[in-house]
C-alpha cells in the first residue's frame, strides 16, 4: 500500500476534494482502508454513476456508468435496504458487471457496502474496501456508517448545485430564444403591479401582497423552458396535439418549484406559495373553461386572476407567433369584451378604467 495521503478537508473545496479529503482520514485512522468508492442512482435510467477514490490503486471508477440491474448483489442489497460486508469472489455472481470487477480486483478481500437512501428512495451506494478480511468490525462499519451518511449528505448538496446550475443554463438558452424576454418580464411585473394596485386603491375586499405577486408574475410559464421550440414558435393557432403538449409547461412549471423546495426546504414559504399558485392557475378561466384544473370564479386566487388578464394582454400585443401582434387598443378590447367568461370583471374594469396607464407601460418596454 502506498504512503497515507494527508489532504486536508476544505469547506470550500470540490466535491471530490472533500471526499478525497475524508477518505485520506479514514486511512489514517485504519491504513487496512485501502479504496472507497461512492456511486449515485438514477432510477428513471436505472443508472449508477460512479465517484472512486483510492490512495493506493491506480483503478479508477470515476464517473464510470453502470445499470443496478446488472449487478444481482447490488440489486438484493437495494431491496433489503441493509448495509453487507462481502468477501471477495463469494457474493458477486454477474462478472461483467463494472462495480464487480473494480470491487474484486487483486489485493482486496473483503468490501463494506451500504446502499443510501433519500426520502425512501434508493440514491446510491458506499463502498468501503479492505486486504484484511478481519478489518470490518462492528465499531469499524459503526463509524464507517456515520461517515458515509455524511458523504451522502455531501453528494446530495452537489447533486442539487448541479441541478441548480443546469436549470439557470436552460431558462438562459430559453430565454434567448424569445424575442426580447428581459423586456417581457419586465413588461409583465409593470402590467401586474399596476393593475394590482388599481383593485387595492378601488375595493377594500381585495387582499393580496403586491410586493410578491409582482415579484412573481415574470415566472408564471416557467415550465415553458421543457416546451419545443417549434411548438413556441409556431405561428397562427395550434394543433389539438400541440396544444395538449403546451399545456404541459404548468406541470413542467410547478416541477421545477418542487424542485427547489425539496433541495432548499428552508426556503418554503409565501413567496413559493404564491408562485405555485400563479403557475397552477393563470390559464384558469372565469368561467371554467380554462386549464388545468377547469377552476372558475372565486376558485380562482385574485393574484391569479389579475395574472390571467396580465399575461393575455402581454401574449397579444407582443408575442407574434401565437397571437400575430395585435393592436395594443384592439387588445383591450378584446379582454373587455371577455369579462365575465375567460376574465375576472372586477380585473377588466380596473384594466379598462386606467387604459392610458397600460399603454404608457407597453410603450415604454415593447422592444
Amino acid at each position: 500500500m502506498g504512503d497515507l495521503a494527508t489532504s486536508k478537508y476544505d469547506a470550500t473545496g470540490t466535491i471530490a476534494e472533500k471526499i478525497l479529503a475524508i477518505h485520506d482520514q479514514l486511512r489514517q485512522r485504519w491504513p487496512q482502508l485501502s479504496r472507497m468508492s461512492v456511486a449515485l442512482y438514477d432510477p428513471q435510467r436505472d443508472q449508477l454513476d460512479s465517484y472512486a477514490w483510492s490512495a493506493s490503486s491506480a483503478t479508477s471508477l470515476h464517473h464510470c456508468p453502470s445499470k443496478l440491474s446488472q449487478s444481482r448483489s447490488l440489486s438484493a442489497l437495494a431491496e433489503q435496504a441493509e448495509a453487507r460486508i462481502i468477501q471477495r469472489r463469494t457474493s458477486f455472481e454477474t462478472r461483467d458487471d463494472v462495480h464487480a470487477g473494480w470491487l474484486e480486483a487483486p489485493g482486496y478481500t473483503v468490501s463494506y457496502i451500504l446502499p443510501l437512501y433519500f426520502q425512501e428512495q434508493l440514491s446510491g451506494f458506499v463502498f468501503f474496501q479492505s486486504e484484511d478480511i478481519e478489518h470490518f468490525t462492528p465499531d469499524v462499519t459503526q463509524a464507517l456508517t456515520v461517515y458515509s451518511e455524511f458523504i451522502h449528505a455531501l453528494l446530495l448538496l452537489e447533486s442539487n448545485r448541479v441541478g441548480c446550475w443546469k436549470f439557470g443554463l436552460e431558462a438562459v438558452q430559453a430565454s434567448r430564444r424569445m424575442d426580447s424576454a428581459a423586456q417581457h418580464m419586465k413588461r409583465k411585473s409593470r402590467y401586474v403591479q399596476a393593475l394590482g394596485q388599481q383593485l387595492l386603491n378601488e375595493d377594500p375586499e381585495v387582499q393580496i401582497d403586491l410586493d410578491i405577486l409582482t415579484a412573481c408574475a415574470p415566472f408564471l410559464d416557467l415550465g415553458k423552458i421543457a416546451t419545443e421550440d417549434q411548438i413556441l414558435s409556431k405561428s397562427g393557432h395550434m394543433s389539438a396535439q400541440d396544444f395538449v403538449t403546451f399545456q404541459q409547461h404548468v406541470a413542467d412549471g410547478l416541477a421545477v418549484v418542487e424542485c427547489v423546495i425539496d433541495a432548499f426546504p428552508h426556503l418554503e414559504g409565501t413567496v413559493l406559495d404564491t408562485l405555485r399558485q400563479l403557475i397552477a392557475q393563470h390559464h384558469e378561466k372565469f368561467n371554467g373553461s380554462g386549464y388545468p384544473a377547469h377552476l372558475h370564479d372565486q376558485q380562482i386566487s385574485m393574484e391569479s386572476r389579475i395574472c390571467a388578464v396580465v399575461d393575455v394582454l402581454d401574449v397579444m400585443t407582443s408575442n407574434p407567433a401565437q397571437r400575430g401582434n395585435w393592436d395594443f387598443d384592439v387588445a383591450i378590447d378584446y379582454i373587455l369584451q371577455h369579462a365575465n367568461d375567460h376574465f375576472d370583471p372586477l380585473c377588466v374594469n380596473a384594466l379598462g378604467g386606467h387604459r392610458e396607464q397600460f399603454r404608457t407601460i407597453y410603450q415604454a418596454y415593447r422592444h
